[in-house]
This record gives C-alpha cells, sequence and structure tokens, in this order.
C-alpha cells in the first residue's frame, strides 16, 4: 500500500506569473510531469511540447545540429508516447519542429510551453493511487 501526498498550485491565468523564475520553475514543473506521464496529452502535441522544450534548451537549430542527434527522445518525452514511433522518426518530427521556433528567446520559448501545456484537458488534475 502506498499513499502519496503532493501540493501543487496550478495555474489559472498565465499573467500571474511575472517573474522569469517563477515562469522557468513552472515550466520545469510541467515539462516533468508530461515527460514522466503524470499529464497525459496527444502525440502530436506532446511533439509540440518537445520542440519548443529543444528550443529551450538549445536555442536555434543550427545546420550541424540536424545532421547529428543532439537530444534523446526518451529524455524529453513521455514513454507512451516514445512507443509509438521509432527513435528515426521522433529526431526527423522534432528535428523539423524545432526548425520551425527560430528566433524563440528561452522566455518566449518557455511561455509558449507553458500556454500549450495548460490547453491539455489534464491541466491541474491530480491523480491519486487509492
Amino acid at each position: 500500500f502506498t499513499l502519496y501526498f503532493r501540493v501543487k498550485y496550478f495555474v489559472s491565468r498565465l499573467s500571474s506569473l511575472v517573474h522569469s523564475q517563477t515562469l522557468h520553475l513552472y515550466y520545469l514543473h510541467l515539462k516533468d510531469s508530461l515527460r514522466h506521464g503524470r499529464i497525459c496529452c496527444p502525440d502530436e502535441r506532446a511533439l509540440q511540447l518537445a520542440s519548443l522544450a529543444l528550443q529551450d534548451q538549445f536555442g536555434d537549430l543550427r545546420s550541424d545540429m540536424g545532421r547529428q542527434k543532439y537530444f534523446l527522445p526518451e529524455d524529453i518525452l513521455s514513454g507512451m508516447v516514445t512507443k509509438s514511433y521509432s527513435n528515426e522518426e521522433l529526431h526527423n518530427k522534432l528535428t523539423s519542429l524545432h526548425s520551425s521556433h527560430a528566433g524563440l528567446s528561452h522566455r518566449q520559448s518557455q511561455m509558449k510551453f507553458v500556454e500549450l501545456a495548460t490547453e491539455l484537458q489534464e491541466y491541474g488534475l491530480l491523480f491519486y493511487r487509492a
């Protein structure tokens, strides 16, 4: 028998994330929740979110990065998504999506990530084992 207690505060208005540190910590929380499957989302949305995480982590996609594997899909996507595609498919899709975010700053990519994550159906819901 396992009982988990957690206290989490979900933002209802993104305008309340005034400070860059607050936005960053909230972004990290959502990214971790999505990666570990605590918030479920459709595969296409998960890929969009992962590409924004790549933009935040690496900045604009450089030509030398596209030819090499500069990320591991399992580091940014949940197991449910990685099981649906091959590593090569994920690398190609995420590289393409990452290139579409050229010019976004760290703050802009984090804000866009949070915006998309807050639109998910399971955002703000917590499930506990009984």
